[in-house]
């Protein structure tokens, strides 16, 4: 600001000395002769200008001033001249053919143009085909006989005429030979069917036919006698338990074995027997010992008919608990019955298979 205020400064004092030297020269001009105007003119120039100062430095350029409102828009500027016109496009494909237009009218015709001269005769055509037959011309005169020709081959025999009346019978002859019997005439239709008659006595029962295969859903089988007991430690069959096995033939089976013991410290052991000997028998049994938890069932497995499995114990005395048996077994050329077995853990202490028993039979 203050090298600025310098600036304006020495301006308006340079401003004022030349108003001052203008000033008087004019005097000067009014007092003498021009030259000695014009010497005084320069003396009092050159006495009173200093010395050209340094030139400041340049000041910064001041801020862009605000943008102007947009004046309106000008007045239209006249068309200018006409271009020359271009070049002639490619020609276009030809379209599609138009429907045919309506027949025209016929013209009149002609005058018939002179007869010209004959031609050259044509080579002869080709043989046209035969006409149909003329009707047949009268009969001629009849000639005369011919010679008899030889005679023809006697002709087939006529037949027989009508019967003619009986004559008169003759008087009775001598008994001829009998004649060969005559054959036999063909069979007479067959008569009506007499009435049926009574059934007779029932023959005896045959021999039971061979076991049919296995049906392809599962055979159950529920126990509905009485319930079985023993009081040994041999084997018994459980009635009403019966499975039939065939031949040579894989099932999956098991029981769900209903007992009670008559004393709570003594268990029921149980066992599956069968047919003949198996190619394989593999079961698995359950058997409640003890209260509900971790030892309450005993588990163990037989790989043999009557292979028993015995639960040393039953929770309670009378009170009916279920056993389960499950297994698989493939067996040999004998067929037969699949049989639970039980026994009594200890000797003199019964244990009994209840009623409502429970197996199930299902061929692989």
């Amino acid at each position: 600001m203050r090298g600025k205020a310098r600036r304006i400064l020495l301006v308006g004092g340079g401003a004022l000395l030349a108003a001052a030297l203008a000033g008087a020269l004019l005097v000067a001009i009014a007092q003498g002769s021009p030259e000695k105007s014009s010497v005084r003119a320069n003396s009092t120039d050159s006495a009173l200008r200093g010395k050209t100062g340094a030139r400041g430095a340049a000041g910064l350029p001041g801020a862009d001033g605000a943008r102007g409102a947009t004046g309106p828009p000008g007045a239209a500027g006249a068309n200018g001249e006409t271009g020359p016109t271009g070049a002639t496009g490619a020609t276009g494909a030809h379209g599609p053919a138009g429907g045919r237009g309506l027949k025209g009218a016929t013209g009149t015709a002609g005058a018939t143009g002179a007869t010209g001269a004959p031609g050259t005769a044509g080579p002869q055509g080709q043989l046209g085909a035969t006409g149909p037959q003329g009707e047949t011309g009268a009969s001629g005169a009849q000639g005369p006989a011919g010679p008899r020709g030889a005679s023809g081959a006697a002709g087939a025999q006529g037949e027989a005429g009508a019967q003619g009346p009986a004559g008169p019978q003759g008087a009775s002859g001598n008994d001829g030979k009998d004649g060969q019997d005559g054959k036999d005439g063909a069979q007479g239709a067959q008569g009506p069917a007499g009435p049926t008659g009574p059934a007779g006595p029932q023959g005896p029962t045959g021999p039971a036919g061979p076991q049919g295969p296995p049906g392809s859903g599962p055979t159950t089988v529920r126990k509905t006698m009485a319930d079985d007991s023993t009081a040994t430690t041999t084997l018994q069959s459980a009635s009403g338990l019966n499975l039939a096995l065939s031949a040579n033939t894989t099932y999956s089976f098991e029981y769900y074995i209903l007992f009670t013991s008559a004393q709570a410290n003594n268990g029921i052991g149980l066992a599956l027997s069968g047919p003949g000997t198996p190619a394989a028998i593999s079961y698995t049994v359950a058997i409640p010992i003890g209260n509900d938890g971790t030892n309450g069932l005993y588990s163990g497995w037989g790989t043999a008919y009557d292979d028993a499995v015995i639960g040393s114990a039953v929770p309670s005395t009378g009170t009916t608990y279920a056993a389960h048996i499950y297994g698989v077994v493939r067996t040999g050329a004998t067929a037969g019955n699949l049989i639970p077995r039980f026994r009594s853990e200890t000797n003199g202490t019964s244990v009994s298979v209840k009623t409502y028993s429970w197996g199930s039979l299902s061929a692989a």
